[in-house]
């Protein structure tokens, strides 16, 4: 997905962009979420997810990142969405930043809030990855490279 912000408010802002996505890598989210581990990469920045329970795409890894701005993330969807939350209107908007909870155990998601200052009358596109690789190492490779399966929304 691409977004581009232009502030013509007359004054800087400090502004973020997050984009979800839950996760179910298997037949059903019920049966596959306590499989899912989630981590940061340290490499890219990218957030990781795979299910190395589910044999058809054992060693997939599933990964999210953002074009722009310092990053927060969280794999939680409960922390994310939030009692009282919904996908469209999650709890998680109304702090000032995800917790950057990541690991198993947890009912999975992605979620990557970018983060950056605008002047008044600058313009700028963030671009957020969702896509999927055969493993970890794949992620940090060029998308031109062939062997990539990064997906970009626009």
């Amino acid at each position: 997905m691409s977004l581009k912000i232009r502030n013509e408010s007359g004054r800087p802002r400090r502004l973020s962009a997050t984009a979800y996505a839950e996760l179910v890598l298997g037949e059903n989210r019920a049966k596959s979420g306590m499989h899912i581990v989630t981590e940061l990469d340290g490499k890219t920045g990218a957030v990781l997810a795979r299910n190395n329970y589910n044999t058809e795409f054992a060693g997939r890894t599933v990964f999210m990142d953002a074009s722009v701005g310092s990053r927060a993330i969280s794999c939680d969807r409960f922390e994310f969405i939030g009692r009282d939350g919904s996908p469209e209107n999650p709890d998680a908007l109304d702090r000032t930043r995800l917790s950057g909870r990541t690991g198993a155990a947890l009912d999975p998601c992605i979620a990557v809030q970018s983060s950056f200052d605008l002047a008044d009358g600058q313009e700028r596109e963030i671009t957020f990855s969702l896509g999927v690789a055969s493993d970890a190492a794949e992620v940090a490779e060029p998308m031109d490279s062939g062997t990539s399966y990064r997906i970009q929304w626009h």
